[in-house]
């Protein structure tokens, strides 16, 4: 196991964070950790959010591609 690789995760916040911060005006928010050092990443008010978030955390840097990876017609 590689030591760099980060594995994040979301899970619902608990009151005393969301009283730490200016998400406490939502119903639910979830908080996305580090699953090896539990540092938090961010709260973020929906669970959708917070899923698609993670995704994006745990995909490799080779996984995402960069400006020149997308053909001219591709982009937008």
């Amino acid at each position: 196991m590689e030591g760099s690789d980060m594995t994040y995760a979301y899970k619902p916040a608990t009151q005393d964070a969301l009283d730490a911060t200016s998400a406490s005006e939502t119903d639910q928010s979830f908080i996305i950790y580090d699953e090896e050092t539990l540092d938090q990443e961010g709260i973020y008010a929906s669970e959708h959010e917070a899923q698609r978030r993670c995704e994006t955390l745990n995909r490799s840097a080779t996984d995402n591609p960069g400006p020149d990876d997308v053909h001219p017609e591709q982009k937008m």
